[in-house]
């Protein structure tokens, strides 16, 4: 890094898949799992370094600065970096976009003479003071919640709050979290997870749909098998967290059994698993079936 690089004690870093980056006064970057490394030039119009940074993709990375300014770099044959709307003076703590909408943005300043949470929903062009009934408590970090846009968390100096229409309420979310700076908050978008990240008080989860009713049931597909015949179907695509049990089930009557089946797994990336299922007809007439879910918890 060059002599006149400063930043942080501990300055911030994030990863998208191959893309890792971690900024001060300028950001260097990787697109390559670290493999090289570019200098971003950032320049902070109110100077200082970077205290906040998130890589909504592969290609777009949001900055933000203990002034409280924000810069876009965006990634095509090189980075170019764009300056957004400040939205307040003051140490900008964390950066977050809604994975469904580019343009919903959330921001938290842990210290300001004016509000601490603001949302965006132009791409961080203009910015909207939702701090509104929060307490009068630095705030660290947030958190979206991607099936719902207008669910948020906020971890503060003392808890953690929740917004569940877009910032204009807060409500102090979970109980039994010890009296600690909450500094980072992380929902596992599969098991529904919310994780705290405490100072000193080590990390702390939360059922984010608590409480949830399992099992939760439904029916994947139907099918015909002919006298006899044995058919394979698949479905892909499901977390594999979940545990999840199938069966199949005739949808007409019979005096002996009709179906037979079987259940196997694979692993179609880190996150998701493909279930085939093998299904049998017993019988010696058309069976008409089925194939059910039931879903017992998500992790």
């Amino acid at each position: 890094m060059p002599h006149d690089y400063q930043s942080l004690f501990y300055p911030p870093v994030d990863v998208n898949a191959s893309t890792v980056a971690q900024a001060g006064t300028s950001m260097f970057v990787s697109v390559d799992d670290g493999e090289s490394l570019t200098e971003v030039p950032l320049d902070f119009p109110g100077g200082g370094s970077a205290s906040a940074l998130h890589a909504s993709t592969p290609s777009r990375i949001y900055v933000g600065s203990e002034t409280g300014d924000v810069v876009r770099a965006d990634h095509g044959t090189h980075w170019v970096t764009k300056k957004l709307t400040s939205p307040a003076s003051g140490y900008v703590s964390s950066l977050a976009v809604h994975p469904a909408n580019a343009r919903l943005l959330w921001l938290t300043l842990s210290s300001s003479d004016a509000g601490r949470v603001y949302r965006s929903g132009n791409g961080g062009w203009s910015w909207v003071d939702v701090t509104t009934n929060l307490p009068h408590v630095p705030v660290n970090t947030v958190e979206v919640d991607p099936q719902d846009e207008a669910r948020a968390w906020v971890g503060l100096d003392v808890g953690v709050w929740q917004t569940l229409d877009s910032g204009m309420t807060w409500s102090e979310y979970g109980t039994g979290l010890p009296n600690a700076l909450v500094e980072d908050l992380l929902l596992h978008p599969h098991a529904r997870l919310l994780r705290a990240g405490t100072r000193n008080r080590g990390v702390w989860e939360v059922d984010a749909d608590w409480p949830a009713s399992f099992p939760i049931c439904g029916t994947q597909w139907s099918g015909t098998l002919d006298a006899g015949q044995m058919q394979r179907w698949f479905t892909f695509d499901w977390p594999a967290t979940w545990h999840v049990v199938w069966t199949v089930m005739p949808t007409s009557g019979s005096d002996s059994p009709q179906l037979q089946w079987s259940v196997a797994v694979q692993r179609a990336s880190a996150e998701f698993v493909t279930y085939w299922i093998t299904v049998t007809n017993l019988t010696t007439d058309t069976v008409t079936f089925d194939g059910r879910y039931a879903i017992m918890s998500r992790y």
